[in-house]
């Protein structure tokens, strides 16, 4: 597995290094602290599996940076996932950040305990959701986030879906299924109203709370 840590904070990158490397000796691990270094590290790494990304870099700042990293990703047909590392954990960042495609948030006030088990996670294919901010998220109608969930979905709809836990953009999900933009967020409303949400961070944390996972 290959992980990209982007991070201008010397010290902090140097001590989850460390962890990394302590508790995934398999992981290559490639740094950068400027956004601009970590989107020409990504167009020349295809088989990077993990992005860990600060907002705040000297030439990037707020979800513009998380977006502008997606972006390449998707631009390059990179499999990478991305995490939001960051000390701006206020409740609506964290639930941005899950909106606009992050599969995880990561906040620096975690103690390492915290962040290793955020990594397993989402290297082990899940999404990440900071504790309790599912409970935050007070815009998701009561019946969804306190009642049973109906996951009949349609195969399609379970690979749409699948794309959104993984903090696909919509765009990302019709390259991979070799659908047209506009299906795919047909596919997305459709999901929506089967599950009586309204908004991608409901689905994904709904999915993380129900250990939701695509039957083949």
């Amino acid at each position: 597995m290959k992980c990209l840590l982007v991070d201008d904070h010397a010290l902090f990158r140097e001590a989850l290094t460390m962890m990394i490397e302590a508790h995934h000796p398999a992981v290559t691990l490639l740094h950068a602290d400027h956004l601009a270094d970590a989107l020409r590290l990504i167009a020349q790494t295809p088989d990077l599996d993990l992005v860990l990304l600060d907002l705040s870099l000297a030439d990037s700042r707020g979800l513009s940076t998380l977006h502008r990293t997606l972006d390449s990703v998707g631009e390059h047909g990179s499999p990478a996932r991305v995490i939001v590392l960051s000390g701006h954990d206020q409740p609506e960042t964290m639930a941005a950040a899950l909106e606009d495609g992050a599969a995880g948030f990561i906040s620096k006030r975690a103690d390492f305990d915290q962040m290793e088990v955020a990594l397993r996670k989402v290297m082990a294919g899940g999404i990440h959701v900071p504790e309790g901010l599912a409970g935050m998220l007070t815009d998701a109608p009561a019946a969804t986030l306190g009642g049973a969930i109906s996951w009949d979905l349609t195969p399609r709809q379970s690979e749409v879906l699948e794309g959104i836990v993984a903090g696909w953009s919509n765009k990302r999900i019709a390259q991979r299924l070799a659908l047209s933009e506009s299906t795919v967020k047909t596919h997305v409303q459709a999901i929506f109203d089967r599950l009586g949400i309204r908004t991608r961070t409901q689905a994904v944390v709904l999915a993380a709370r129900e250990g939701w996972r695509r039957t083949p």
